[in-house]
């Protein structure tokens, strides 16, 4: 499939750092959107003086705009799995912020979302392969290869 106009055929290390960038962005808005509930009444007034809203919607428009500039120069199946890191800014955040309890599996829960992370990102390093060079499968399943000419 040909690359779509303008679109960047791999992935930038600033695009990398921009997404993660967004993800503390968006955790840190997260973080106020969850203080500002607190206070959440159903009025105008109070939702105007409420300053933790503001500040983490404002938080996720800024992140929103990071990614936009880290989609231009960059693939999306690399990028787009490195907001997964946001689990984890926010699981920290509401460990020392909110005073938040977390348990062992959250813990093994971060531990493979950095696996997963890493791989996806390490994936994007590879070249891309031609179809000469994948394997085939035949009918049932089995791997053969392409005949290229008199042995």
């Amino acid at each position: 499939m040909p690359l779509a106009p303008n679109a960047s055929p791999r992935t930038s290390f600033f695009a990398i750092l921009l997404v993660i960038f967004c993800t503390l962005l968006t955790s840190a808005g997260q973080l106020l959107l969850k203080i500002g509930t607190q206070n959440l009444q159903p009025n105008w007034q109070a939702l105007i003086t409420n300053y933790a809203l503001i500040g983490g919607i404002v938080l996720y428009g800024l992140g929103a705009v990071v990614l936009i500039i880290a989609l231009k120069h960059g693939e999306l199946s690399i990028l787009y799995p490195f907001i997964a890191l946001s689990f984890i800014w926010v699981m920290i955040l509401s460990i020392f912020i909110l005073h938040e309890q977390v348990v062992a599996w959250n813990w093994i829960g971060v531990f493979f979302i950095l696996c997963g992370v890493s791989f996806i990102g390490k994936g994007g390093s590879v070249e891309p392969q031609t179809n000469d060079d994948l394997p085939k499968l035949g009918r049932k399943g089995e791997v053969y290869k392409r005949h290229r000419g008199p042995a």
